[in-house]
């Protein structure tokens, strides 16, 4: 986007990297925020069971959870948070409860 003084000459170029710095968290707060808001309180998982990394807004989750839905749940909570660019899910599960749904035997 072009940057133009009082006269509407051109004085510079302002770009996307620009406007975006404004938005941009750190990533020891990011971490923080999954870890704690996340994990513990929202999923009330181990923390110490997940790993989380951070680099430049860039997740990396390992480590294992209860079941599928928690791993994906956690995913889509911190695809949300605020400074996150993307999530490398390496996350494992200890139950597929769709797996142990689809054996249940209905009740009637």
């Amino acid at each position: 986007m072009p940057v133009c003084d009082e006269a509407g000459r051109v004085v510079g170029v302002l770009g996307r990297s620009d406007v975006l710095t404004v938005f941009l968290r750190d990533d020891v707060s990011i971490r923080a925020e999954i870890v704690d808001d996340i994990l513990r309180y929202v999923l009330l998982a181990d923390p110490s069971a997940v790993k989380v990394e951070v680099a430049g807004g860039v997740v990396t989750l390992t480590g294992e959870l209860d079941t599928s839905l928690d791993a994906q749940v956690a995913v889509r909570l911190i695809e949300r948070v605020e400074g996150v660019a993307a999530v490398v899910d390496h996350l494992r599960y200890r139950t597929d409860e769709r797996v142990t749904d689809a054996r249940a035997t209905p009740m009637y």
